[in-house]
């Protein structure tokens, strides 16, 4: 039907490690450590094909969880949908924008006051 969706969840990203010699050996990390505790992270990717496989629309969204007990203030969220065309072979044209909201607890929020549209031009020889 063209339709795509994959959902994911992760506890926790490389930022989010304290400092430790194996964070320093395996990472590369100095210190001081990062940034915080790990968060817990819900993910769904969709994926629609609409006319033909030359044309696709996608919604990839990330919703940050680091208080359960105030999710309103806890919680963040980052939509990305992009719109993909494929002209010719090798050759890829993309539309696209990020949307983020939260709580003034986490990470994303940070993210809040950035807007960003992008236009993507892609090549491949």
């Amino acid at each position: 039907s063209g339709l795509y969706m994959n959902l994911q969840y992760n506890h926790g990203f490389f930022d989010e490690l304290d400092y430790t010699k194996r964070a320093e050996k395996e990472l590369g990390l100095g210190k001081p450590g990062f940034l915080s505790e790990p968060e817990d992270y819900f993910t769904a990717d969709l994926k629609y094909e609409i006319t033909d496989p030359d044309l696709k629309f996608e919604i990839f969204a990330l919703l940050e969880v680091n208080e359960f007990q105030d999710v309103k203030e806890g919680s963040a969220y980052a939509l990305f949908p992009t719109l993909s065309f494929w002209p010719t072979d090798g050759t890829k044209m993309e539309i696209g924008t990020v949307l983020t909201g939260g709580g003034e607890n986490t990470k994303f929020q940070m993210f809040k006051k950035n807007s960003l549209c992008y236009l993507l031009l892609e090549l491949t020889f």
